[in-house]
């Protein structure tokens, strides 16, 4: 299936996953995680490339390279690397404020499922509103082009596979805050 342009900076993978993969994914990261923020687990799994391919973790490593490469296609960059990988649980009454996720960053986001209400994810500065499916995969880079929240969660919980990938060229170029040094 290809890759759909929501914008020149927000592409989504339709059904990349399959409902067995999703339901794989979930069992591999294990038990919830810690809630570090009110509404969120984080379940951290494997944090380096060398992990997913060694231990057995292929589908988790194929998506790496895959998601790798589109990120450096799409927006021709080259030199990102895994910055990392986790499974983020949001329950009801959960929401994430807008935010950017770093100048020097990519971020894509598989949905596990979609059995749940409420929970968008909201691109202000384009006025995109996305509700994805089980198995959907959206990429985008993380910076000033893409302040995003995700609206409350009504109901379920709101299951998702994050990657981060970093330029390591801009990360040297930005602080923290996201200004330059």
């Amino acid at each position: 299936m290809p890759i759909e342009s929501l914008t020149n900076t927000i592409k989504i993978y339709k059904k990349y996953f399959t409902e067995d993969d999703c339901k794989y994914i979930m069992d591999t990261f294990g038990e919830p995680g810690e809630e570090t923020v009110p509404f969120l687990e984080f379940h951290w799994g494997e944090q380096s490339v060398d992990a997913l391919k060694y231990k057995k973790k292929e589908i988790l490593y194929e998506f790496y390279k895959f998601f790798k490469a589109q990120i450096e296609e799409h927006f021709r960059t080259d030199g990102i690397e895994l910055e990392r990988m986790f499974l983020q649980t949001m329950k009801p009454g959960g929401q994430l404020s807008e935010h950017l996720d770093g100048e020097h960053r990519f971020a894509v986001l598989a949905y596990m499922n979609s059995d749940y209400t409420g929970g968008e994810l909201y691109f202000s500065k384009d006025n995109v509103s996305i509700v994805p499916d089980k198995g959907d995969v959206l990429f985008f880079h993380g910076g000033s082009k893409n302040p995003h929240s995700v609206k409350t969660l009504v109901s379920g919980n709101r299951t998702s596979l994050i990657m981060f990938f970093t330029n390591k060229d801009e990360k040297e170029k930005y602080s923290i805050a996201g200004e330059k040094l």
